[in-house]
Order: C-alpha cells, then sequence, then structure tokens
C-alpha cells in the first residue's frame, strides 16, 4: 500500500510539474521578455447585414462570433428569413420579435 500511494503522488507531483513548465515555456518566450498567446488568435472575417432599423448584424464567414464586436449571429438567415427585427427599448434591451 505504501508504494501505491508513493507511486500515486510521484504521478501527481510529475503531471503537475510537467504541465505548468509547458504552460510558462509557451507563455513566457525564454529569449524574449514579452508574453505570447497559446492560441493564435486573429480576427475573424464577417459580413454586415443592415435591418429595416437601421441595426447592424454581424455574420461570421467561415468562423464563429468569438472575436467579433456584437451583434453577432451564424443564423442571420434564418434571422432575415423569418422577417425577424431587432428594437432597442428603454435601459437599452434588445427585444427580438
Amino acid at each position: 500500500k505504501k508504494i501505491i500511494n508513493f507511486l500515486l503522488l510521484f504521478a501527481l507531483i510529475f503531471a503537475v510539474y510537467s504541465n505548468s513548465k509547458r504552460i510558462h515555456d509557451t507563455l513566457f518566450d525564454i529569449s524574449q521578455t514579452k508574453i505570447k498567446n497559446i492560441v493564435p488568435i486573429s480576427a475573424p472575417k464577417y459580413q454586415e447585414i443592415v435591418l429595416k432599423n437601421s441595426f447592424v448584424l454581424r455574420q461570421p464567414i467561415n468562423s464563429t462570433c468569438s472575436d467579433i464586436e456584437q451583434f453577432c449571429t451564424v443564423f442571420s438567415d434564418r434571422f432575415i428569413k423569418f422577417n425577424r427585427n431587432i428594437s432597442k427599448i428603454a435601459f437599452d434591451y434588445l427585444i427580438i420579435k
């Protein structure tokens, strides 16, 4: 039982150390002092659709709405097909009809 506990403790320490070292090496370039992103982020391309009341709807092109200014949707074709509209009311609430 002591050997199993020792092996589990060793495996846990090794996993925590190796992952923290990997994250540190990825975030901080050893040759430079500036911080890098783990996942390279590039601004996605999108098309703007202007609705009846001049509300701008953004639809990403071959992407998601992750880094696009709001109001963004990947379902803009359905939105237009069913003649939906967006209205802004008091306190800047948005109503989708």
